[in-house]
């Protein structure tokens, strides 16, 4: 979730800790690009696409390529994941967005 933080401008690299069985990992992930991408039946949002190596040992995706979308707001939610694993390709789609406020939860579909 620390990708959530920071402003993803394409062009641009920035670092990423990962823990692991007690080790701590140092990755690098890197900011593709911005389009409108469609999220399954969620809809179509603004995103950006960044794109890191799996680069410590973790079962099945260790050395791993994935694939992160999120969107291009400051919430900067996961849309998509995709990831290259020795075992084959593993995806992840948004089904759903609920924004919750103080006096209501409001949805998101299809927008």
């Amino acid at each position: 979730y620390y990708a959530r933080t920071i402003p993803l401008k394409p062009g641009e690299n920035f670092p990423i800790q990962v823990t692991s069985d007690g080790k701590v990992w140092q990755l690098t992930a890197q900011t593709k690009q911005a389009a409108v991408i469609r999220v399954g039946r969620a809809g179509y949002f603004p995103a950006i696409e960044t794109e890191m190596e799996l680069a410590y040992p973790i079962p099945f995706f260790n050395g791993a390529n994935a694939q992160i979308w999120f969107s291009a707001d400051s919430d900067r939610i996961p849309l998509v994941i995709k990831l290259k694993s020795r075992f084959g390709p593993v995806s992840a789609v948004l089904v759903k967005r609920t924004v919750v406020s103080e006096n209501k939860n409001t949805s998101e579909e299809g927008k």
